[in-house]
């Protein structure tokens, strides 16, 4: 349901005034007839973590206001909001912004209002892409490389969105922003490859950080390493030999000889 209001009545600093009133006590009260329920031992309580009923706004306001106004039914906007509950032992989940879904189908609005729809369909487009490119300039370096590769991401996927959008709006419509427009992607492809290489550089500076740098092998060995001071090792030998006979040491050393002139001798 949409209603269209009078711009004298609108402009007017006690309808301004009424009306933001009402909207911020509507956002921050919390009233159970239009709250979620969930039955919990056989009672229906209200549930603070799931989304409310949007009666006050879509039913209450609207009456007022078409009291004053009239209705019409004005070309429906299609948004996809993938709303993703991220819960974990909290009194509230987080959600994403409801703010930046209604300010993203206000700009929307106004643009099929003032250009019709696909030409404000595709000024729309060109937006959300100079608004992303902006985003993306503003986090890289400020931001973890994972969440700058997630944006950059999302801006290709808007640029895919504005290449097709080309093909529907008229082309006296594109000839007028052409200039505009390819500066906008011109921009975007700019900081599309300034993210790329400044993931790379991370990449590069992260694996030479964690490599272990492996010096090259000698050749040959030096003379001091060919000899073994053996510092702890001194009691042991001199263990070993106070515990073996002279005499069986000068009989093994003479039957070495011994051997040694037969094989000679042979």
């Amino acid at each position: 349901m949409a209603v269209a209001f009078p711009a004298s009545g609108f402009k007017s600093a006690t309808f301004q005034n009424n009306l933001t009133a009402f909207l911020e006590q509507a956002s921050l009260e919390r009233i159970d007839k239009f709250a979620a329920k969930t039955r919990k031992a056989g009672v229906d309580l209200a549930e603070a973590r799931d989304t409310a009923d949007p009666a006050m706004i879509t039913r209450f306001l609207m009456t007022l206001l078409d009291t004053k106004g009239k209705k019409i039914n004005p070309r429906v906007l299609k948004k996809r909001v993938r709303d993703d509950v991220y819960w974990d032992n909290a009194e509230l989940p987080w959600r994403r912004s409801s703010f930046w879904l209604a300010l993203r189908v206000c700009v929307q609005r106004l643009f099929l209002l003032r250009l019709g729809a696909q030409n404000g369909r595709f000024l729309y487009k060109t937006l959300m892409c100079a608004l992303m490119a902006q985003l993306l300039e503003d986090c890289l370096g400020n931001l973890s490389p994972e969440s700058c590769n997630f944006l950059k991401t999302k801006l290709c996927r808007r640029l895919a969105k504005l290449e097709a959008e080309k093909q529907r709006c008229s082309t006296t419509f594109y000839n007028s922003f052409s200039t505009s427009v390819t500066a906008v992607e011109t921009r975007c492809r700019e900081l599309v490859s300034l993210a790329k290489n400044s993931f790379e550089t991370n990449w590069r500076a992260f694996k030479a950080g964690i490599q272990t740098k492996i010096p090259p092998l000698p050749l040959s060995a030096q003379d001091g390493d060919l000899q073994f001071s053996l510092p702890n090792s001194a009691s042991y030998l001199q263990q070993v030999l106070s515990e073996c006979p002279v005499q069986s040491i000068h009989a093994i050393d003479q039957e070495r000889c011994g051997s040694e002139r037969g094989e000679s001798a042979a």
